[in-house]
C-alpha cells in the first residue's frame, strides 16, 4: 500500500516542518510520505492512457503497414508527451510543498527523484535550505519482485559486511548520477534527507550510508524491509526513522536469523510416528 495522497497541502503548517534538526518529528515525516508517494509518479515512461490509446489504435489498423506507422508515430510523439505529462505532475507535486525539481533517475528497475527547497523560512533568507531524494517503492511489476525476494547475501566491497544483494544492486545503478548531481550541492552548504516507501525505503537506507556525509540530516523510511544487520547500522552516523506498520509482513522480509533456527528445530525433533 502506498503512502497517503497528498496529505501535506491539507495543512500549511506540515509544509514547514524542523528540518534543519535531527530529532524525530511528525511534520518531518509527513513531508517524507508525500515525497515517498511523488516517487510512485511514472516521470520515466508515457502515461498508461496514452499507451492504451496507441493499443487501441494498432487494433483497429487496417493493415500491417498502417499498425507501424501507428507505432512509429507513438515512439516520435506520443511517448515525449506521455513523458513530458507525467513529469510535469511531479513538478506540480513538489511544487505544493515548495520544492523544486533537481532531477530524477531511472535506470533499469530503479528510479528516484532529487528535489530542493531553497530557503527554509520561504522568505528568501539567503541561507542554504535542503535537498530530499526519494527513492521509488516496489510496484507490481515482475523486477521489483525478484529485487524484493533476492534476498541471498553478497559482501559489500571494502567493508565485508554482508547486505541483501537485491537492494544492493537497484541502488549502485543509480548511484554514479546522484553522486555527480549531490556534490554541488552538498558543497554549497545543503543539507540532505533521504526518504522511500518499501522497497524505496531499503534504497534510501543503502543511499544514507553509502552516499551520505555530515550534511546528511536523516533518512525516514516506511515499510522499509530488511537491508542488512548491525554491522551495516553501526557504520552509519545520520539518524535513520524507520516507520512501519505492525501487521506489514514486507519490513520483516528477509526472515532475521530467529525463524531460521526455530525451522531447522522443527526439522529434527521427532514428534509420533514421524521426524518432522
Amino acid at each position: 500500500m502506498h503512502p497517503a495522497t497528498d496529505p501535506a497541502s491539507s495543512d500549511p503548517v506540515l509544509s514547514l516542518p524542523p528540518i534543519k534538526r535531527a530529532a524525530y518529528s511528525d511534520r518531518t515525516a509527513v513531508l517524507m510520505a508525500e515525497m515517498s508517494r511523488l516517487a510512485y509518479i511514472p516521470f520515466e515512461q508515457p502515461r498508461d492512457k496514452d499507451l492504451d490509446q496507441v493499443i487501441g489504435q494498432i487494433r483497429a489498423s487496417k493493415n500491417d503497414e498502417h499498425a507501424r506507422n501507428i507505432l512509429n508515430d507513438f515512439y516520435r510523439n506520443y511517448r515525449t508527451a506521455g513523458q513530458n505529462e507525467a513529469r510535469q505532475e511531479l513538478v506540480n507535486g513538489l511544487a505544493r510543498l515548495g520544492f523544486k525539481l533537481v532531477s530524477t533517475y531511472a535506470v533499469g528497475e530503479t528510479q528516484a527523484f532529487l528535489s530542493i527547497k531553497e530557503h527554509l523560512d520561504g522568505r528568501g533568507s539567503g541561507a542554504p535550505g535542503i535537498l530530499v531524494l526519494s527513492f521509488r517503492g516496489t510496484e507490481r511489476k515482475v523486477q521489483d519482485w525478484k529485487t524484493d525476494l533476492k534476498a541471498r547475501k553478497t559482501i559489500m566491497r571494502l567493508s565485508g559486511i554482508p547486505v541483501h544483494q537485491g537492494f544492493w544492486e537497484a541502488f549502485n545503478l543509480v548511484r554514479p548520477k546522484i553522486s555527480s548531481d549531490l556534490a554541488p550541492l552538498i558543497d554549497a552548504g545543503y543539507t540532505l534527507y533521504m526518504t522511500g516507501h518499501s522497497l524505496g525505503g531499503a534504497l534510501a537506507l543503502i543511499a544514507t550510508r553509502e552516499i551520505g556525509s555530515d550534511s546528511t540530516g536523516a533518512c525516514y523510511t516506511f515499510g522499509q524491509p530488511r537491508v542488512s544487520g548491525y554491522g551495516f547500522a553501526q557504520q552509519i552516523k545520520t539518524p535513520i526513522y524507520r516507520v512501519v506498520n505492525a501487521s506489514d509482513i514486507v519490513p520483516r522480509v528477509p526472515p532475521s536469523v530467529l525463524p531460521k533456527v526455530l525451522l531447522f528445530a522443527l526439522r529434527i525433533v521427532r514428534f509420533p510416528g514421524r521426524v518432522w
